[in-house]
């Protein structure tokens, strides 16, 4: 191990980069001499542009499947889980659409998810599906907790149920598209209902270093838009001819020799 000295002290904040979010009862001028009175006590110098990174995340190549295989470290433990992520395209601020296309497919598999999987084939308590959006990489996952089934049996269940999906997709009217486009739609038009919740929000653009502080604005825009053609294609390629999945297993030990 390396011993920290105290020069290494002198050189922390040397170069920084600091983001103000500041809200509530404060005018400009006061929050801008906050911000300059700060930086004027920790007398740093700013960290070049073209230094700064973002977290960057690994693209999984198309039609590639990865499985990752762990016994559950609790030896009372009597569930096991599977999580299945899928993996879709990158996306710019500038093209909301999609991210469109990706809520839309995954608020389609939402409820038949949960019906099927859960309800009647009764595979586990916990059963989830929902879309994802990581470092402008979109995605989704399938969770399934089980005591009945091992992990590579939920997989199985898994895909026997995304190929009953697709059937669903092909044969999906109008009527169901827009149905579904408006359950996305409708919490993008409720306005913040404190402080917090309006802070929580930019504050998540700024840390992230997309700052679309009219995000939702722009969804809404995009979602009237898309086609329910595009949306069937978007899913079938995501789950079927263009696959990106990772597979995620926890076994318990009752469940190990099943799961070989």
């Amino acid at each position: 191990r390396r011993c920290v000295q105290e020069t290494d002290s002198k050189q922390w904040l040397k170069n920084s980069k600091l983001e103000w979010y500041i809200a509530g009862n404060l005018s400009e001028p006061v929050a801008l001499d906050t911000v300059l009175n700060a930086e004027k006590i920790l007398k740093f110098s700013p960290i070049p542009m073209d230094a700064i990174t973002r977290s960057r995340t690994i693209m999984i190549p198309d039609n590639t499947e990865y499985l990752f295989c762990k016994k559950h470290s609790n030896p009372d433990e009597v569930n096991s889980c599977i999580s299945s992520y899928f993996q879709g395209s990158s996306y710019l601020d500038s093209d909301i659409k999609p991210w469109c296309l990706n809520e839309v497919a995954f608020e389609i598999m939402k409820e038949p998810a949960f019906d099927t999987l859960r309800t009647k084939w009764q595979l586990g308590y916990i059963v989830f599906s929902r879309a994802v959006s990581i470092n402008r990489i979109l995605g989704g996952r399938i969770v399934v907790q089980s005591e009945k089934l091992c992990p590579e049996s939920v997989y199985q269940k898994i895909n026997q149920f995304l190929d009953m999906m697709k059937e669903k997709f092909e044969k999906l009217t109008d009527d169901e598209f827009k149905q579904q486009v408006e359950s996305v739609s409708v919490p993008l038009r409720q306005k913040p209902i404190s402080l917090y919740e309006e802070t929580a929000n930019n504050w998540k653009e700024i840390a992230n270093s997309e700052y679309l502080f009219d995000r939702k604005e722009k969804q809404l825009e995009a979602l009237a838009k898309i086609k329910k053609e595009e949306v069937v294609k978007y899913f079938i390629d995501f789950c079927f001819n263009k696959v990106k999945r990772y597979d995620y297993e926890l076994v318990c030990n009752s469940h190990i020799e099943e799961n070989q």
